[in-house]
């Protein structure tokens, strides 16, 4: 999942997201 121009917001929830998941 990779958006062009993604804010910095969406990335941490991803992070927090993969830590989770992980």
């Amino acid at each position: 999942m990779k958006l062009s121009g993604h804010s910095p917001l969406f990335d941490q929830r991803r992070s927090l997201f993969l830590v989770l998941s992980n």
